[in-house]
């Protein structure tokens, strides 16, 4: 197996990882919208203004993930002198 080779799997593996989080953090999107419409009728309340920033993290965190999976997936020249530093 070639230094390229390695390093193209590396990546890959690497951004199946990120999807997996991703989709992880992805998965509380419903819960966190549930909660959050629960407490709607009052926006001063503590607890809505938790499930808004659960929500909003949950969306942030789980959106980068996915789009640093496409980024790692490409392996690009970047990517490749991070996993494999020139000689």
């Amino acid at each position: 197996m070639s230094k390229k080779d390695f390093v193209v799997l590396a990546s890959r593996v690497i951004a199946m990882y990120f999807i997996f989080w991703g989709l992880d953090n992805l998965s509380y999107v419903p819960v966190d919208a549930f909660e959050l419409h629960h407490y709607s009728p009052l926006p001063q309340e503590y607890l809505y203004k938790v499930h808004l920033m659960l929500l909003s993290h949950h969306l942030v965190v789980g959106t980068l993930f996915l789009i640093g999976a496409v980024w790692v997936y490409k392996c690009g020249p970047s990517v490749e002198s991070f996993l494999s530093p020139p000689d």
